[in-house]
């Protein structure tokens, strides 16, 4: 599997990087572009990808590409603060659980030049008026007053 994703990659492609790594400063929701792929006719550990994360350019053995995976469509959760010059954003009822305001301005705040919103304008509406993370239906509160209350 690992293999065809590096049959896959081209030079310039974008990737997302997967995990932290610190001793190569890269980190969890970082962007970068191959700059160069060595493959051999056989598939070895010996395969390599360069990728550059504006400016610093790490190496990937074979091994290593489960640390990446190619970006040209990422989820808001994804993007972890980034921004991107244009973004894209599908809303749709057939994914209510994650329609919730907070989630809107996640979106929303990631387009640095021009947004579009594809989808049903009911989605959109139920969404902006979801207040779920701060209106969490959850019993703690309750439990807590409770046992406080008995002691």
């Amino acid at each position: 599997m690992i293999y065809k994703f590096l049959l896959l990659c081209r030079e310039n492609d974008k990737v997302l990087q997967l995990v932290n790594d610190p001793d190569n400063n890269v980190f969890n929701g970082d962007i970068g572009y191959i700059t160069n792929i060595v493959t051999l006719q056989v598939p070895t550990k010996k395969d390599l990808l360069t990728i550059d994360f504006d400016g610093n350019k790490v190496i990937y053995s074979r091994e290593d590409l489960v640390n990446i995976k190619h970006a040209y469509a990422i989820t808001i959760h994804k993007s972890q603060g980034s921004e991107f010059s244009h973004v894209i954003m599908p809303i749709s009822k057939s994914y209510y659980k994650m329609l919730y305001n907070k989630l809107i301005y996640t979106a929303v705040s990631r387009a640095k030049k021009s947004l579009v919103i594809i989808g049903e304008q009911e989605a959109f509406l139920t969404a902006i008026n979801n207040d779920y993370s701060t209106m969490r239906k959850t019993n703690l509160t309750t439990k807590l007053l409770e046992e406080y209350n008995n002691i």
